[in-house]
């Protein structure tokens, strides 16, 4: 599985409502902690110019 780049991604940051300017964006991973697994779902995150960091849905 991978993430969406290109015009996907574009549609996506136009879509991030954050007011913090965007630093820059790169791949990342989520996690998804149940009872029995542990699975890490690909996407992008943004690095804001505040030093946070979102992962853009």
């Amino acid at each position: 599985m991978s993430s969406p780049g290109g015009e996907a991604l574009d549609e996506k940051l136009k879509q991030f409502t954050n007011k913090t300017p965007i630093y820059g964006v790169f791949p990342g991973y989520r996690t998804e902690v149940t009872d029995q697994t542990l699975e890490l779902i690909p996407g992008w995150m943004v690095e804001l110019r505040d030093g946070s960091y979102e992962m853009v849905e």
